[in-house]
């Protein structure tokens, strides 16, 4: 569900019949002649995006669930083995933290372990970029930035099971992503794993709404979201949100996608060495044969130059 829900190039969603059953199926004729239709046209339409709606709300919780339970047992990221999640764990406020804060202010860190404040939802937290430092080029702000490997594994999780951070594979059964038909990461995808290691980094009880930031202190995931979007759709950053797109499908779909550096070590099969071998040997006697058969014309042009030198000495 969440590819469906979140991916816009990923599979499309499921295709509901007229009475909204879900489990019925209708070709894409029937499907457009509903949505059509002047008299149920209109209820049909809401039926299926409040469909579709809760489809994403059931795939967004059951994606922050899968990390919740694994994140503290990936081994290669900051908080494995970590015993608690939060503002309240130095390391887990260290990820949590973006550029602007100053968690040396310990108000700051009172009022952001009491829920009275919260970081600021524009800025990227630092548990996103590689080694959990920030882009030191003022010129290029999102170098390093989904590169972490906290961040790696949570995509690997999400798109492909939790045991493919365990184990380096998806075991016995393709992850959801290949059910799904995606092996390839997007802007939207890459903001959405962002959004949801977020959740489950502060720890949060459930899924919410901000509805008035002026009132509201809770970080607003929806802005948060929209902000990473507009940073890997800025034209300004296309080359590097490129190259980020290039090393995440490595990590995370790698093999679909191939590797300019790969060592292609060739190799044939038994029968093209045997068929060689076969051919070197018969060029080998054939070769062999024509030397033979040289030299003994050679030695017969001898024998008869030395017979015409002793018929003229007579």
């Amino acid at each position: 569900m969440s590819l469906v829900a979140f991916f816009p190039n990923g599979p499309e969603p499921p295709v509901l019949g007229c009475e909204y059953d879900g489990g019925r199926e209708v070709g894409t004729r029937d499907f457009l002649q509903s949505i059509l239709d002047a008299d149920h046209g209109i209820t049909f339409r809401e039926n299926l995006v409040t469909a579709i709606q809760k489809g994403r709300g059931i795939a967004r919780t059951d994606d922050s669930n899968a990390l919740s339970t694994h994140i503290c047992h990936w081994k290669r990221s900051p908080t494995y083995k970590l015993e608690a999640l939060g503002w309240g764990n130095q390391t887990c406020a260290s990820l949590l933290a973006t550029e602007s804060m100053d968690l040396a202010d310990e108000e700051l860190l009172e009022q952001l372990r009491d829920g009275i404040t919260e970081a600021p939802c524009k800025e990227p937290f630092r548990g996103l970029y590689l080694n959990s430092q920030f882009s030191d080029d003022p010129i290029n702000p999102i170098k390093g930035l989904f590169r972490s490997q906290l961040f790696i594994d949570a995509a690997k999780t999400v798109m492909n099971g939790p045991g493919c951070v365990k184990t380096g594979r998806s075991g016995g059964s393709r992850g959801k992503a290949a059910k799904g038909g995606v092996s390839s990461v997007n802007a939207e995808s890459i903001a959405y794993i962002a959004m949801i290691l977020r959740f489950v980094l502060r720890n949060e009880e459930k899924w919410y709404r901000v509805v008035d930031s002026e009132v509201d202190a809770r970080f607003d995931y929806d802005q948060f979201y929209i902000e990473l979007l507009t940073a890997l759709e800025e034209p300004l950053f296309e080359a590097e949100a490129k190259d980020l797109i290039t090393f995440l499908n490595l990590e995370i779909f790698p093999h679909s996608h191939a590797r300019p550096n790969r060592i292609r070590t060739g190799g044939s099969t038994l029968r093209q060495r045997a068929e060689a071998a076969r051919a070197l040997a018969s060029l080998s006697t054939e070769g062999s044969s024509n030397s033979t058969t040289a030299a003994a014309a050679a030695a017969d042009e001898e024998t008869s130059n030395r017979d015409v030198g002793t018929n003229g000495a007579a």
